[in-house]
């Protein structure tokens, strides 16, 4: 695998295919234009610093035949990519709007109790001065 490339921080095992540790193999995603989508597996102790791993690494799935299909892949791959960045934006202005819109309320409640008290006060001063008058 090239340095260049990533992959899908989801963890999938494969029990049929074994490392040498004799453990199921983690089959994780390329997102490279060389390999877009393509899986491969390796230990799933690759990258403890501690303790056994034996370093077992090979592609789970056949290479493109095309650079066409390689180029599409690699497109829908940054498409999706692109919308969901949009829709996460998205979300979090509605969340920003919904703490403006919250914290509005709060301020608007707090008012209102100010003015409730104020007008139980002036109706209190009134019936005072009424009664003495």
């Amino acid at each position: 695998m090239s340095s260049s490339s990533t992959s899908s921080s989801t963890r999938r095992y494969n029990p049929s295919i074994q490392c040498r540790c004799k453990l199921p193999v983690r089959v994780l995603t390329t997102r490279t234009l060389e390999n877009p989508s393509r899986r491969f597996y390796v230990c799933p102790n690759r990258n403890r610093r501690v303790g056994k791993h034996c370093g077992t690494w090979d592609w789970y799935d056949p290479e493109l035949e095309h650079d066409w299909y390689r180029f599409k892949l690699f497109d829908m791959y940054n498409l999706l990519n692109l919308q969901q960045k949009h829709q996460q934006q998205a979300e979090m202005r509605h969340e920003e709007r919904i703490q403006e819109l919250t914290h509005l309320v709060n301020k608007s409640c707090t008012c209102l109790t100010f003015y409730k008290s104020t007008c139980f006060i002036l109706v209190f001063v009134l019936l005072v001065a009424m009664l003495k008058g």
